[in-house]
């Protein structure tokens, strides 16, 4: 979908919310408040009356009632009064995530998150409730076993995030319909759910593009604009992206060696403090850092487990001899895993691979780099404790010899 189909659909998806907004406003005065009255009245009656069907009533009842307030919250976000505040999506998908562990057994929740430090300006919780609803139908669009996949990365202004799942689907004719109040595919669904996301995702500034095919699955895409505070280094924000030029290849192996110069640039941007503390000590070098990276990728992209497994604990050993504390080793690992998915977004953007491709090489490179960064770890505390057990041993010995002589 191009940017003017998708301003046309905005534009659309807007002007219908309008149209409930308006709706809802008499809606509200017309039929929620008498049905307020009427459930006081029954409840009065209920304690005069035995009747064998109240529960059905009220059950009914505050269904009513329920729908109607979800109505009025879906053409009208901005009645709900909550703060603007500056959160990572990031950090509030891994809550919400965790609250969906009981459908872990069937479903598959793969996790990619690119610019984690990157924040949005919103309405949080609101926020919160239309992602929640989005993984829910994610989850439900899965009748056994599937996968939910998330990416989160920063282009240029925006936040862009990305909920695929592997259900049943969406006809083609009922895409445009997605996010009507009401409209809905599930037999017992009240087509508010997703109405709730379009309206807080809009009303907070965003957009939601759909798309779907019959029996392989569907992806939601969000694009939030990233908090003023964060588009420049200004007033305490982050460090903005660099631009750079990336000369093409044929092959993944050469496109990283040919641009192996802005490889290196990109580090040594990305993870600055790390290398000037690296440029006062005398075990490790900037010209290590940038090789030790390069090497990395090389063994990522030969797919050499074990390699990569070895160089990790040579690694750990070299920097825990060196007084350099590990958190710069962490600041070096996560500006290379980030460079790294940059290059492959590149590298494949217009390619013509699957999403089963793009999932099997995002899998792949994350368990190999995972590898690196736990071997390293194990590595590094494993020889800084058996340096401090020796230390101690020599100190006990010492104290030892010093009671006996007396």
């Amino acid at each position: 979908m191009d940017n003017n189909e998708t301003s046309f659909r905005d534009a659309e998806v807007l002007s219908r919310l309008a149209s409930v907004g308006e709706i809802a406003t008499g809606v509200a005065h017309e039929v929620r408040n008498p049905l307020t009255s009427v459930k006081g009245l029954l409840q009065l009656l209920k304690e005069e009356y035995d009747y064998k069907h109240w529960d059905v009533i009220f059950s009914e009842l505050d269904q009513a009632i329920a729908t109607i307030q979800s109505l009025l919250t879906v053409s009208k976000p901005s009645l709900q009064s909550e703060a603007l505040t500056d959160f990572s999506l990031c950090v509030e998908l891994e809550n919400i995530l965790s609250l969906f562990q009981h459908d872990s057994y069937r479903i598959q929740f793969k996790k990619h998150w690119f610019d984690k430090s990157t924040k949005i300006r919103g309405k949080r919780n609101q926020i919160k409730q239309a992602l929640f609803n989005l993984i829910k139908n994610a989850c439900e669009a899965i009748e056994t076993t599937g996968a939910v996949s998330l990416t989160h990365r920063r282009i240029n202004d925006y936040v862009e995030l990305t909920i695929t799942d592997t259900g049943v689907g969406i006809a083609e004719k009922d895409i445009s319909r997605i996010g009507v109040p009401f409209f809905t595919t599930k037999p017992d669904g009240t087509g508010m759910g997703l109405a709730q996301v379009y309206s807080v995702l809009y009303e907070n500034g965003g957009s939601v593009d759909v798309h779907s095919e019959l029996g392989h699955g569907t992806t939601f895409t969000i694009r939030m604009p990233v908090s003023p505070l964060y588009t420049t280094t200004d007033f305490g924000g982050i460090t903005p992206r660099m631009d750079i030029h990336l000369h093409p290849a044929q092959d993944i192996r050469d496109f990283f060696r040919i641009n192996q110069k802005a490889f290196s640039e990109l580090l040594e941007h990305e993870a600055k403090t790390t290398f000037e503390i690296v440029s006062k000590s005398k075990f490790v070098t900037k010209q290590d850092l940038l090789d030790h990276a390069f090497q990395i990728t090389e063994l990522v992209h030969d797919g050499l487990t074990q390699d990569i497994i070895e160089m990790a604990q040579e690694r750990g050993i070299a920097w825990a001899k060196s007084d350099i504390p590990i958190i710069s080793k962490m600041e070096w690992f996560y500006a290379l895993r980030k460079i790294i998915w940059r290059f492959l977004e590149e590298y494949y953007r217009d390619k013509d691979i699957t999403a089963a491709a793009v999932f099997a090489i995002a899998d792949k490179t994350s368990d190999a780099l995972d590898n690196f960064i736990v071997h390293f770890n194990v590595s590094f505390t494993k020889y800084r404790e058996d340096v401090l057990h020796s230390q101690r041993a020599v100190i006990h010995r010492e104290q030892s010899f010093t009671e006996s002589s007396h």
